[in-house]
């Protein structure tokens, strides 16, 4: 729910409409008063995490006495993609390497694509072209301090692995973490790090209802403000 406070010192008699200037499309025809619910007549969330809303308001106190104002929504999401490492130990054999496993899980009940994942490397030196996604070498691209897997799905309620290869120097304590984003947004969290295994190896909601009953979008709006809509999934 979007709401236009008027101050308590205006005219009495204000009518408030709201008028869509950009964004993704709305199912509302038309918006009055000072409490409004919408929704987007796109329900697919990789196509709107990223994008934003800009409703303009128009409060008419009679005759030429008007004013508006302009809200931006972005449409941001919760985050729902799970992280998890675990670290194998190296043995003298591997001269120091060691494999990393990086659990990527979607807790939500839709498959999403189009998902980029940010690996964060600290203390370990990745070996490049050791990058492989549910055991198939897929293209990870060197960033500062790390390297980044675009172009990721994940299945509704599962998980991929994402693995690869690292060089421990001498006496050095790794600290990996990760980020999966959608379009630009954050949607995921990163469970700690645990220790190496043995092994080889403003107010209201808004809310849109597509036909499979899977999402809902929450927001919240005060005057002069940026509110943003939330995907939930």
């Amino acid at each position: 729910m979007l709401t236009q406070t008027i101050p308590a010192d205006a005219c009495g008699d204000v009518a408030i409409s709201w008028s869509q200037v950009a964004g993704p499309a709305l199912s509302e025809v038309s918006l009055a008063g000072p409490r409004v619910t919408v929704s987007t007549q796109e329900t697919g969330l990789e196509a709107l995490v990223g994008q934003s809303i800009t409703l303009r308001v128009l409060a008419d106190a009679g005759g030429s006495n008007t004013a508006t104002t302009d809200y931006v929504l972005p449409i941001t999401s919760e985050r729902f993609v799970d992280v998890r490492h675990t670290m194998e130990s190296p043995t003298a054999s591997e001269k120091g390497l060691v494999g990393v496993v990086v659990e990527l899980r979607n807790t939500s009940t839709c498959e999403v694509g189009g998902l980029h994942y940010l690996e964060n490397v600290d203390g370990l030196e990745w070996v490049p072209g050791s990058v492989k996604l549910d055991g198939v070498a897929v293209e990870a691209r060197a960033v500062d301090g790390g390297f980044r897997v675009e172009d990721i799905r994940l299945p509704a309620q599962g998980t991929q692995t994402l693995t690869y290869v690292g060089r421990s120097p001498l006496l050095s304590t790794p600290r990996l973490g990760g980020e999966m984003t959608l379009n630009g947004v954050p949607v995921s969290g990163d469970a700690a790090v645990p220790p190496p295994t043995s092994g080889c190896g403003c107010s209201g909601g808004v809310r849109a209802r597509p036909s499979s009953g899977w999402r809902r979008w929450r927001g919240c709006c005060a005057a002069g403000s940026r509110a943003a809509l939330t995907a939930r999934s």
